[in-house]
């Protein structure tokens, strides 16, 4: 149990610095998120949260890295291709400009954040307190909406993706037994949604709710994209069963 609490005191303590930095900081998303990066990196590896078992080689790092970008980016890529093809979106052309490559910055930042704070730390002291993994990662997945409970225009649809992407970034952290992978699926949902959907490489103009990270996403598109995570999330878990069973 006590250590239960240190967690828990050093997951209200973090979470009650990035309030602070917020109202700080109104109207600042990039250096909030740069600077909310930071403070949770170095609180967590306080709290003693690693990026990864050992002391991995650059190659592994990236290969980590990439897996999760893959996971993520396919995930919403998926959503928004079935958004289009059931009429929830059309698409319009766009032309990529130098500015809104600064989007790559708050997500990265985000996906830092998050993911040491949501998923870290309760993977890092559940498994210091003998607690199954299981554990840690619904309660990480469930603490995910609090990042923006706060917001006036939230919405259900907003709070049940969150929660389905929250458990996707845990059961891969917990697969891997790395943050990189978790940082590289949830830094590219967002770049996918918020970046490359938004003039990036095309416009999606939502007729009915829309897909986006945090209290902007909201109706069908966000229902779909919270399956389409839950899928991917079940599937990363019998991945390995299945392939033993068919190597039998």
């Amino acid at each position: 149990m006590r250590v239960l609490l240190i967690g828990a005191a050093w997951l209200v303590g973090l979470r009650a610095a990035l309030v602070v930095l917020a109202g700080v900081l109104e109207s600042s998303p990039l250096p909030e998120a740069v600077i909310g990066a930071l403070i949770v990196d170095i609180g967590t590896g306080r709290a003693g949260v690693l990026w990864a078992e050992g002391d991995p080689a650059r190659g592994v790092v990236l290969r980590l890295a990439a897996r999760g970008a893959a996971v993520g980016a396919g995930v919403a890529g998926l959503a928004l291709g079935a958004s289009i093809v059931l009429g929830l979106a059309t698409v319009a052309p766009a032309s990529l400009h130098a500015t809104q490559l600064i989007g790559f910055i708050p997500a990265a930042a985000v996906a830092v954040r998050d993911e040491l704070l949501f998923r870290g730390l309760p993977l890092h002291f559940a498994a210091r307190a003998g607690l199954p993994i299981w554990a840690a990662v619904a309660f990480g997945a469930l603490a995910s909406p609090s990042a923006f409970v706060a917001a006036s225009s939230l919405s259900a649809a907003a709070v049940i993706l969150a929660i389905a992407n929250g458990a996707l970034f845990g059961v891969l952290y917990a697969k891997t037994k790395s943050a990189w992978t978790a940082v590289g699926a949830h830094a590219a949902w967002t770049i996918t949604t918020d970046v490359i959907a938004r003039g990036g490489l095309f416009e999606a103009r939502w007729s009915n709710g829309e897909l986006a990270s945090a209290d902007a996403a909201s109706g069908p598109p966000a229902y779909l994209a919270a399956a389409l995570a839950v899928a991917a999330s079940i599937a990363i878990l019998l991945a390995p069963r299945l392939r033993s069973k068919a190597a039998r």
